[in-house]
C-alpha cells in the first residue's frame, strides 16, 4: 500500500503483530501514530497514512478496520462480536464506541473537547489532537480484558485515571502535560517527548525494559509474568502494554508512535 503523503526525509516503518490465534497488522508511514490492541482471537487492521493516528482496539472475537488519511484521528472501539469500520478524512477525529452489542460515532473537528467515560467491562479510547482536552475515566468492577490508551499531540493536555484491574496508557508529544494515575492491579505507561512532564506510577511486581534514541523517553511497565520490550528510535515514542501471560515487542521509527496493547494470555511479534 503507497501512502498519501510522502515524506522523503522518514522512510515508512511497517510494523507486523501477530498474537495467538490472532493477527495484528500496523502500518505506519511519515509522522503517524498507530494503535493497535488485539485481544482473544480477533483480527485488526490499521493502516495510517501522511501525518494521521489511528486507534484500533478489538476485544472478543471480532474484526475492526480502521482507515485514516490526511491529517486525521480516527478511534474504533469493539466489543462483544460485533465489527466497527470507521474511515475518516480531511482533518477530523472520529470516535467508535461499542458496547454491548451497541455502536456509537461520535465526529470531533477543530478546538474540541471529549470527554469518554467508561463503566462495566468495557474499553475506551481517547484521542486528542490540535489544542484539545481529553478526560478518560474508568470506573466500576473492570478487568484485565479492558484497557484506556489516551493519546495527546500538539500542546494538549491528557488525563487518564485507571481504576480497578485496568491498564491505562498515556503518550504525550511537544509541550504537553501527562499525568497517569494507576490503583489496583494496573499498569501505567507514560512517554513524554520534548519539553514534557511525565508522572508515572506503578504498582505490583513488573519488569521494564526500556531503549531510548536520539532525544526521546520510553517507559514501559509490565505486570503479572509479562515481558515488555520497547525500542525507540529517531524521535519517536513507543508504548507497550502487556497483561496476563503475555509478550509485546513494538519497534517504532521515524517520528511516529506506536502502542501495542495485548490482553489474555496472548503473545505478539513483530
Amino acid at each position: 500500500m503507497h501512502p498519501t503523503h510522502t515524506d522523503t526525509t522518514q522512510p515508512p516503518s511497517p510494523s507486523i503483530q501477530r498474537t495467538a490465534s490472532q493477527s495484528v497488522q500496523s502500518i505506519h508511514t511519515a509522522n503517524q501514530s498507530v494503535q493497535s490492541i488485539h485481544t482473544a482471537n480477533q483480527s485488526v487492521q490499521s493502516i495510517h497514512t501522511a501525518s494521521q493516528s489511528v486507534q484500533s482496539i478489538h476485544t472478543a472475537s471480532q474484526s475492526v478496520q480502521s482507515i485514516h488519511t490526511a491529517n486525521q484521528s480516527v478511534q474504533s472501539i469493539h466489543t462483544a462480536s460485533q465489527s466497527v469500520q470507521s474511515i475518516h478524512t480531511a482533518s477530523q477525529s472520529v470516535q467508535s464506541i461499542h458496547t454491548a452489542s451497541q455502536s456509537v460515532q461520535s465526529i470531533h473537528t477543530a478546538s474540541q473537547s471529549v470527554q469518554s467515560i467508561h463503566t462495566a467491562n468495557q474499553s475506551v479510547q481517547s484521542i486528542h489532537t490540535a489544542s484539545q482536552s481529553v478526560q478518560s475515566i474508568h470506573t466500576a468492577s473492570q478487568s484485565v480484558y479492558q484497557s484506556v490508551q489516551s493519546i495527546h499531540t500538539a500542546s494538549q493536555s491528557v488525563q487518564s485515571i485507571h481504576t480497578a484491574s485496568q491498564s491505562v496508557q498515556s503518550i504525550h508529544t511537544a509541550n504537553q502535560s501527562v499525568q497517569s494515575i494507576h490503583t489496583a492491579s494496573q499498569s501505567v505507561q507514560s512517554i513524554h517527548t520534548a519539553s514534557q512532564s511525565v508522572q508515572s506510577i506503578h504498582t505490583a511486581s513488573q519488569s521494564v525494559q526500556s531503549i531510548h534514541t536520539a532525544n526521546q523517553s520510553v517507559q514501559s511497565i509490565h505486570t503479572a509474568n509479562q515481558s515488555v520490550q520497547s525500542i525507540h528510535t529517531a524521535s519517536q515514542s513507543v508504548q507497550s502494554i502487556h497483561t496476563a501471560n503475555q509478550s509485546v515487542q513494538s519497534i517504532h521509527t521515524a517520528n511516529q508512535s506506536v502502542q501495542s496493547i495485548h490482553t489474555a494470555s496472548q503473545s505478539v511479534h513483530p
